[in-house]
């Protein structure tokens, strides 16, 4: 798949090519933004879950969508302040968990705004103005669930357990934490600053540590990613960067653990199980493992050191004696043609 070339009409359209370019003369490039105060990119985001069970037969899981709009609020020598905003909102199972209509789901999203900094080579520091983001994420989640409870009949209000204030609350305190509004949205913006600040030789393979999360639920896990300069697709004005890691079991198995003996106490409630001796034993009879393999390619215009387009597929496998169960999910950032 020539990326270059497929992009080449649409991306120097909406790019102004005006800074020098950065291919160095030692044979290395470098990738940093050239952005003014006003400046604005606008990305078409898709992501598709699926799974694929024992006798290979794949099922969508979920799917979303949105646009997503980068602008240049403030820049100085040290820094650049980035806006985010959304448009065009939609997600299959949260739409649905929460009783609202693609509309109105649309909607909600679309009042949330929140800045990122990042340093005068493009690369991510922070979340700016973070207390804004908080307030809103306060009002955000009301609104989102006064919609849904106002759709919920009875029998839906009995199977919650919880009022509408309860839900609220507890949503809100697990949401509303600077931890939480910092992981969520500077993950919209990492993928596609990735490589900022960087110079890289052609030719030459590097090899990084980096966390990885929402694997197997909550906990993170280091997975060692490879990545380089595709040559190929690359030229002059755009650079294009293959990624590439693998985790295996030694280290996720402890993640599939922990959540698998979750689930199972929360099913085998008041039983009288001891359900991790009950896991362990599975496991070990049946040589339960687990890996997970991701590939990314980005593709960065030089002159503007603005992405133009960044694709991900990653797909977790488990494994026993048995057979095997896959979850992988596709996701493609791309520059908008509206």
């Amino acid at each position: 798949m020539n990326i270059r070339r497929t992009l080449t009409v649409l991306a120097g359209a909406m790019l102004s090519a005006t800074s020098y370019c950065q291919i160095m003369p030692d044979n290395s490039a470098q990738v940093c933004a050239y952005w003014s105060k006003g400046d604005s990119i606008t990305y078409d985001c898709i992501s598709t879950r699926e799974k694929t069970d024992r006798q290979g037969v794949k099922t969508i899981t979920d799917s979303s969508s949105e646009k997503r709009t980068l602008t240049v609020i403030s820049e100085d020598e040290k820094n650049y302040v980035l806006q985010v905003s959304y448009k065009d909102v939609f997600s299959s199972n949260l739409s649905l968990a929460l009783n609202l209509s693609t509309e109105a789901y649309s909607e909600v999203c679309s009042s949330v705004k929140y800045n990122v900094v990042t340093d005068e080579v493009g690369t991510v520091q922070s979340l700016g103005d973070l207390e804004q983001s908080l307030a809103a994420m306060k009002t955000l989640i009301p609104m989102v669930l006064e919609k849904a409870y106002a759709g919920f009949d009875k029998k839906t209000w009995k199977t919650l357990g919880t009022t509408k204030e309860q839900m609220i609350q507890q949503v809100t305190e697990s949401l509303c934490t600077p931890e939480a509004i910092s992981k969520s949205c500077i993950a919209d913006v990492s993928p596609l600053l990735y490589f900022h600040g960087g110079r890289y030789d052609i030719g030459q393979e590097y090899t990084i540590e980096e966390p990885f999360s929402n694997i197997f639920g909550d906990g993170q896990v280091n997975g060692e990613t490879h990545f380089w300069i595709d040559t190929e697709d690359s030229d002059s004005t755009y650079l294009v960067l293959r990624t590439y890691t693998k985790i295996d079991s030694e280290k996720l198995m402890p993640m599939l653990r922990n959540a698998t003996i979750a689930i199972l106490q929360s099913t085998m409630a008041g039983q009288d199980v001891d359900v991790e001796m009950m896991f362990d034993q599975n496991a070990k009879e049946n040589h339960l493992g687990a890996e997970l393999e991701q590939y990314t390619v980005t593709m960065v215009h030089m002159p503007s050191g603005w992405t133009v387009q960044w694709i991900s597929d990653r797909t977790i496998t488990v494994f026993d004696d048995n057979g095997q169960e896959q979850t992988s999910v596709h996701s493609e950032v791309c520059i908008s043609e509206d």
